[in-house]
C-alpha cells in the first residue's frame, strides 16, 4: 500500500503522466517481490480512484489500457467496479456499460450498485431503474448502498417531474409512488435503519413534495447525523418552508450529539435568501430597499458561522454574499467578499448580481471590470454584467436614432460587455441575456445578431427573441419568428406560446380600435397551436390568453378562456377585471371584484380603482357648495374600495397609492388626492405628474404650477419628462398664461422634449388658447405632424378664433394624408360650421360621423349641432335634436338652447328650456338661466 504522502504525489502524477506513472508503479512492485507476478490490482484501483476524484477521463482510459495489457481488467471484479465508477464519475456511461457488460456472468452487488449510481448521477434515470430491476431478476439482492443509489435516481426523477395539485397540496405524484415502493422494499429487507438509506429517503420525499413523509423518516432515525439534518433542512427550503428549515437548525444546535457543519449553515443561508425573495422591502436611509426580517435571520446564521469557524469555507461565504445582496445589504455583502481568503468566480458573480438586483448597475459593471485579472470570467459573469446593462436601459430615457427609440448609453455598455464575452463559451443563458439586453436598449439588429451567434439556441432564446420584437413595436416580426424560426431540435414549451400571445396583445394595443380583428385572428391561431401541443394548461398561459383576448376587444373570448381554467389565481381575476375596464365594462369589472374567489392583492385593487376612474371619465360632474364639479357616483365607489384596501394594508402599496391619487383627481376631489400623495412612503415622477395634471384639470392651475416648481427644485431626485411638461402646459392653457407658457417652452427645448407628440400638441393648444395662432402654427409646422393630437390641437386653435376656412381646410388635409379623424376632430369641425353659419354642411358632417368615418357621436357633438341649429334660428330642430339624442340632456344642453332663444327672442321655446333646466336641480345655473330667459322675452 502507498503511504498517505505517496498517494498525493501519485494522484498528481497520474493526472499528468498516467502512462509513465503506471509503468513506474509496476517496476517498483516487481523490484520488491523479485521475479514473482506482481499484484498490481491495489495500484490500479487507487489510480482509478484518483482519476474519479479528478474527473480525468483521459488518464483513466490510459490506465484502463495498461490494466488490459497486464491482464488485470475485467477479470477482477474489484478492478471492473473501479473502472465503472471512474467512467461514471467522468460522465462516460457508454464506456462504463461496456466494462459492466464485459464482466463475468456473476456480478457482485458492488458492480451493480456502482452502475445504478452512475446512471442516477448522470441523469439517465430510466436506465437506473431498469438496471435495479434486472439486478434482482438475475438473483443479486440489493444492499444499503444499492437502495441509496436507486433512491437518488428517484429524487432525480422528481426534479424533472411537474408538480400536480392534490388535496390542496402540490406533489410529484409519479416519483412519490415509486419512492414509496422503494421505501417499502428497503424496510422489508431490513435496510430502513441504515443512515445513508434514511438520508436518501428524506431527500427523495422532500424532492417529491412530501415533507410529512420526509420528517417521519427523520424522526424514526435513532441518531440522525449531520447529513440527515442538512438534507431535511434543504427539503424544507426547496418546498418554500424556509421558516421550518431555520427552526430545524435551532433544534440541531440544541442537540448535543450533532453540530451543524458548513453545508448545514449554507442551507440555512439559502433559506434566508429565499425568504428575502418573498419579503416586501422597506425603505431605509431614504432610498435603500431592505428586507429587514430576512436580513436579521441571515445575520444570525452568519454569527453562527463565525462562532463555529465555518466562515472560512468559500462556498458558505459565497452563500452569504448572495444572501446579503438579496436582502439589500450590499455593505455586508461586500464586507464578506473582501474577507474571503480566495474568491472564486461564483463569489464574484454573486457580488455583481447583488449590485444588479439592488439598482446599483454602475457599481456592478465596475466590479465586473475589476474582476478581470483576479479570476477567470465564465458565462454567468457575463450574464450578470448583461443584466446590469438591461437594468440601466430600463431607467434610461430613449432617444430617436434613425427613426427608432434607442437607449444609447446602455447600448454602448452592453456592446462592450458583448465584445468581452467573445472570450467565453457562449451558452444559451448568455445568448438569451444578450438578446434581452439589446431588446431593452431598442436595438433589434443587435438582438438578432446575438441570437444568430448562438451555436444551439434553445427554447428560452427563441422565446426571448419573440418578446424582443413584440416589446419594440415589431409585433408582426415577432409572430413571424414564432411561426418560421423554430431552432432545430427545439420543441416549443408554454413559454414560447405565452410570448407569441403577448405579441398578439401588443399588436392589438398598437392598432386602431376598429382594426383589432387581425390581432384576434392571430391570437386564435396561436391558441389553436398550443392546444395541439397540449400546452394550454399552464396558469400563466391561461392568464395571458384572458388578457390578450380582452386587448383584442373580445370580452366574450376572454371570459370563455377564464371560465375554462381549472383554478383561478388572484392574477386570473385581475387580468379579467382589467380586460373589462379596457373594453368599457367598468360595472362588470367592479362586480367581478366584489365576487373574487381569492384575497385581492395590490394589482387587483389597481384594476378596481381603474374601473372607478373609467366611470369618472364618463360621468358628468355635479357642482357642490364651493362650485367644484365632482363625479359623485364614481367617487363613492372609489372611496369604498379605498377603505377596503386600507383595511387590508394595501393602501401603502406604491401602485395602489398612485392609482388612488389619479382616481381622486379624476373625480374632482383634489383634497383627498393630495392627502394620499402626501402619505405615500416614496414618490416617483408618475405620481408627481398625476397630481400636477389633476390640479390642472380641476381648475387649480396655480397649485399645478406651484407643484411643478416644487418638482423642479428636487431635480436631484426627479427630472421633469414630457408628461410633466404636458401637465404644466395644460395649467398654463387653462389660465391663459402666455408668459409662463413661453418660459415652459424654453425649458422644454433645453430638455430636448419639444418634438414629443403630446408636448407639441399642448404647445399648439397653449398658443391657440392665448390667441397666438401664428405661434400655434409655427410649433405645429416644426414637429413631424404625423399624430392626430397635434392636428386636433391646431384645429381647436383656429376654431376658437372663428377661422372656419382654416379648420375645414385642415380637416380635408387630414383625410388626404390618411391620418384618420376622431371625436375631438369633429368637435372643432362642427364648432367651425356653427360659427360660420354652415348649417347644411355641419349637419352633413354630423350624419357622416358614424357612417363614413366610424366615429360614434357623444354628447359634445350633439351640443355642437344644437348650437349650430340655434344660431341659425332653427330652434324647433334644435329641440328635436335634444329629444333625439341618446343621452340625458345636461344643464349645458338647455343653456345652449336658452342662449339661442335669447338671441332670437323665442319665449315659448325659451320657457321650455328654462323649466327643463330647473328640473335638473343645478342651483348654480338658476341665476344665469333666469337672465337668459329674460332676454328671450
Amino acid at each position: 500500500m502507498l503511504r498517505r504522502c505517496d498517494r498525493s504525489l501519485f494522484q498528481i502524477r497520474v493526472s499528468r503522466h498516467p502512462h509513465s506513472l503506471f509503468a513506474m508503479a509496476l517496476q517498483e512492485k516487481e523490484a520488491r517481490v523479485g521475479h514473482e507476478e506482481p499484484d498490481v490490482v491495489p495500484v490500479v484501483i487507487f489510480a482509478l480512484k484518483a482519476c474519479s476524484s479528478l474527473r480525468d477521463l483521459e488518464a483513466g482510459t490510459i490506465i484502463h489500457a495498461h490494466a488490459i495489457e497486464s491482464r488485470h481488467d475485467s477479470c477482477s471484479i474489484r478492478v471492473a467496479s473501479s473502472l465503472i465508477n471512474m467512467y461514471a464519475k467522468c460522465g462516460s456511461m457508454a464506456l462504463a456499460r461496456a466494462v459492466f457488460d464485459a464482466m463475468p456472468t456473476i456480478r457482485d452487488v458492488v458492480s451493480w450498485t456502482t452502475m445504478i449510481a452512475g446512471y442516477a448521477e448522470n441523469g439517465e434515470i430510466d436506465l437506473a431503474f431498469t438496471l435495479f430491476s434486472t439486478m434482482q431478476q438475475e438473483g443479486c439482492a440489493p444492499n444499503e448502498r444499492t437502495f441509496t443509489a436507486v433512491l437518488k435516481a428517484c429524487a432525480g426523477l422528481a426534479s424533472r417531474e411537474r408538480y400536480r395539485e392534490l388535496h390542496g397540496k402540490i406533489w410529484k405524484v409519479k416519483s412519490l409512488e415509486r419512492g414509496r415502493a422503494l421505501h417499502l422494499q428497503a424496510a422489508s429487507t431490513g435496510f430502513e435503519g441504515d443512515a445513508f438509506v434514511c438520508s436518501s429517503l428524506v431527500e427523495m420525499y422532500a424532492k417529491c413534495g412530501s415533507l410529512v413523509d420526509a420528517k417521519a423518516v427523520f424522526d424514526r432515525m435513532s441518531s440522525p447525523d449531520v447529513v440527515a439534518w442538512t438534507v431535511l433542512m434543504l427539503g424544507y427550503v426547496e418546498n418554500e418552508e424556509e421558516d421550518l428549515a431555520l427552526e430545524l437548525l435551532a433544534s440541531m444546535k440544541e442537540n448535543a450529539r450533532c453540530a451543524p457543519n458548513a453545508r448545514t449553515l449554507s442551507v440555512a443561508v439559502k433559506a434566508c435568501t429565499s425568504l428575502a425573495l418573498k419579503e416586501e422591502g422597506k425603505i431605509v436611509a431614504g432610498t435603500k430597499l431592505v428586507k429587514l426580517a430576512s436580513l436579521e435571520k441571515g445575520m444570525s446564521v452568519h454569527c453562527e458561522a463565525v462562532k463555529t469557524g465555518w466562515i472560512s469555507e468559500s462556498f458558505l461565504a459565497t452563500s452569504l454574499v448572495d444572501m446579503y445582496g438579496k436582502c439589500g445589504s450590499l455593505l455586508d455583502a461586500r464586507m464578506i467578499f473582501d474577507k474571503m481568503d480566495s474568491s472564486n468566480v461564483v463569489s464574484w458573480n454573486s457580488l455583481i448580481l447583488g449590485y444588479v438586483e439592488n439598482d446599483e448597475e454602475d457599481l456592478a459593471l465596475a466590479v465586473f471590470k475589476s474582476m478581470d485579472g483576479f479570476c477567470e470570467l465564465d458565462s454567468r459573469t457575463f450574464v450578470a454584467a448583461t443584466k446590469a446593462c438591461s437594468n440601466l436601459a430600463a431607467k434610461e430615457q430613449a432617444r430617436k436614432l434613425d427613426g427608432k427609440l434607442v437607449k444609447v448609453r446602455s447600448l454602448e455598455k452592453g456592446r462592450e460587455v458583448h465584445g468581452l464575452a467573445g472570450r467565453c463559451d457562449r451558452d444559451a443563458f448568455l445568448g438569451s441575456a444578450l438578446v434581452e439586453m439589446y431588446s431593452q436598449c431598442g436595438s433589434l439588429v443587435d438582438a438578432w445578431r446575438a441570437y444568430e451567434e448562438m451555436s444551439y439556441p434553445d427554447v428560452v432564446a427563441w422565446t426571448t427573441l419573440i418578446l424582443a420584437y413584440a416589446e419594440n413595436g415589431e409585433e408582426s416580426r415577432a409572430l413571424e419568428v414564432f411561426e418560421f424560426m423554430k431552432p432545430k431540435g427545439c420543441e416549443p414549451d408554454s413559454g414560447v406560446f405565452i410570448a407569441a400571445i403577448r405579441a398578439c396583445g401588443r399588436l392589438a394595443e398598437n392598432c386602431l380600435p376598429g382594426s383589432k380583428l387581425k390581432a384576434l385572428e392571430k391570437t386564435m391561431m396561436v391558441h389553436s397551436q398550443a392546444l395541439r401541443y397540449s400546452l394550454d394548461s399552464s396558469i400563466f398561459f391561461d392568464n395571458t390568453l384572458v388578457d390578450t383576448y380582452a386587448k383584442c376587444g373580445s370580452s366574450e373570448d376572454s371570459r370563455r378562456a377564464f371560465d375554462r381554467m381549472s383554478s383561478h389565481s388572484v392574477v386570473s381575476w385581475t387580468v379579467l377585471m382589467a380586460g373589462c375596464v379596457e373594453n368599457g365594462n367598468e360595472e362588470l369589472a367592479l362586480e367581478l371584484f366584489s365576487v373574487m374567489g381569492v384575497e385581492p392583492d395590490a394589482q387587483s385593487y389597481v384594476a378596481a380603482l381603474n374601473a372607478c376612474i373609467a366611470l369618472a371619465v364618463g360621468e358628468p360632474g355635479k357642482h357642490v357648495d364651493d362650485g367644484k364639479a365632482v363625479k359623485l357616483r364614481a367617487l363613492d365607489r372609489g372611496m369604498a374600495i379605498h377603505s377596503q384596501a386600507a383595511a387590508g394594508c394595501w393602501e401603502v402599496d406604491f401602485f395602489v397609492s398612485s392609482t388612488l391619487v389619479e382616481l381622486y383627481a379624476r373625480c374632482g376631489n383634489m383634497l383627498d388626492a393630495r392627502m394620499v400623495f402626501d402619505r405615500m412612503p416614496c414618490h416617483d415622477l408618475v405620481s408627481w405628474n398625476t397630481l400636477i395634471l389633476g390640479y390642472a384639470e380641476n381648475c387649480k392651475e396655480e397649485f399645478a404650477l406651484k407643484l411643478y416648481l416644487e418638482l423642479q427644485e428636487n431635480e436631484k431626485l426627479y427630472s421633469a419628462d414630457a408628461q410633466t411638461f404636458a401637465a404644466a402646459l395644460k395649467a398654463c392653457s387653462n389660465q391663459v398664461d402666455l408668459e409662463t407658457g413661453r418660459r415652459l417652452h424654453r425649458e422644454i427645448c433645453r430638455a430636448g422634449d419639444e418634438n414629443d407628440e403630446v408636448v407639441a400638441a399642448c404647445l399648439v393648444d397653449l398658443y391657440g388658447k392665448c390667441g397666438s395662432t401664428i405661434n400655434s402654427r409655427l410649433v405645429f409646422d416644426s414637429t413631424p405632424g404625423e399624430d392626430m393630437v397635434s392636428w386636433n390641437a391646431l384645429l381647436a386653435s383656429y376654431a376658437r378664433q372663428g377661422d372656419s376656412d382654416e379648420v375645414l381646410g385642415l380637416f380635408h388635409r387630414m383625410q388626404d394624408e390618411a391620418l384618420g379623424v376622431d371625436g375631438i376632430t369633429f368637435v372643432s369641425v362642427l364648432t367651425a360650421c356653427s360659427h360660420a353659419g354652415l348649417v347644411e354642411r355641419g349637419t352633413r358632417y354630423f350624419e357622416e360621423m358614424m357612417s363614413k368615418y366610424g366615429v360614434k357621436p357623444d354628447i359634445d357633438h350633439y351640443h355642437c349641432v344644437v348650437d349650430l341649429l340655434g344660431r341659425a334660428n332653427r330652434l324647433d330642430e334644435a329641440v328635436a335634436m335634444v329629444r333625439r339624442m341618446p343621452f340625458e340632456p345636461s344643464s349645458l344642453t338647455w343653456r345652449t338652447v336658452l342662449g339661442a332663444c335669447g338671441k332670437w327672442k323665442n319665449s315659448s321655446i325659451g320657457q321650455l328650456a328654462f323649466e327643463s333646466l330647473l328640473e335638473l336641480g343645478d342651483d348654480r345655473d338658476v341665476s344665469a338661466a333666469y337672465l337668459l330667459m329674460v332676454k328671450a322675452r
